[in-house]
């Protein structure tokens, strides 16, 4: 039987690749690789026994599905040859990586071995640059356009964070990620909770360690002014909860 390990290399370039994402690498027969920069790639090449990339699949236009389903094909057929197969994505692996999840459940589901080792995600760089912890106020997350779609309701005494603002309503594979259009569409959402002044932050994680995040902090209304590109919107709490005073006595607290 074949056996299926799925990485992730973190954010920035070879920094956040975690020991057991290396060693997984390097122990594998094969590597599939997707998304990442050029020193990553370069580093997945001379380490790993056999390596090949799984973005060659993505075509201009192209609906995302179907290159996930070629994507998912590619990496069983390596795992049901019986090879030790480790794939390597962006970020957390389990995070925005559908096909991820998918080969797992498959793999499983016919005897092979297979499992997901953890690593460093937008949002776990977004808590250490913005300097944010989700547990003093509470945070919702959501992927942007899912979050329109199903007509979310933020809380607004809790930290709000949206994924993938710069691609808003794209089903298709497209370099030119920014649709200016949706961006005001989430823009006219969040007014109606937080109001047009309120200040969110633009963010985007460094992608080396010679660089610094894109910390960019605006008011709602301006929003769709700024290239959003690959930005995290990290929207803080308009107000702060209030406090149930019958569970602080039940507690003893008060």
């Amino acid at each position: 039987m074949g056996c299926l390990t799925v990485v992730g290399s973190g954010i920035k370039s070879l920094a956040h690749m975690t020991a057991e994402a290396v060693a997984a690498i390097r122990l594998a027969d094969k590597v599939l690789y997707g998304a990442g920069e050029p020193l990553t790639i370069d580093w997945v090449m001379r380490n790993a026994k056999s390596a090949e990339c799984l973005d060659e699949l993505y075509e201009e236009g192209k609906d995302r599905m179907l290159t996930y389903n070629a994507m998912a094909e590619v990496i069983l057929s390596y795992v049901r040859s019986g090879l030790k197969v480790c794939v390597s994505f962006e970020g957390h692996p389990g995070i925005f990586v559908d096909v991820a999840h998918r080969c797992i459940r498959t793999a499983r589901a016919e005897g092979h071995q297979a499992h997901m080792l953890p690593g460093i995600s937008a949002q776990d760089c977004l808590v250490s640059d913005v300097l944010i912890d989700p547990a003093e106020y509470g945070c919702q997350s959501f992927e942007s356009t899912d979050f329109l779609l199903r007509g979310y309701e933020p809380d607004v005494t809790s930290m709000l964070v949206l994924w993938q603002v710069g691609c808003i309503g794209l089903s298709t594979f497209s370099r030119n990620r920014q649709p200016k259009k949706n961006v005001r569409i989430l823009t006219e959402v969040l007014e109606r909770s937080y109001g047009a002044d309120h200040p969110v932050i633009v963010y985007q994680a460094a992608l080396f360690s010679v660089s610094s995040p894109k910390i960019l902090e605006t008011p709602l209304r301006g929003l769709p002014e700024h290239d959003l590109g690959l930005a995290t919107l990290y929207v803080p709490p308009l107000r702060e909860g209030s406090v149930n005073r019958e569970y602080l006595t039940r507690f003893g607290i008060a």
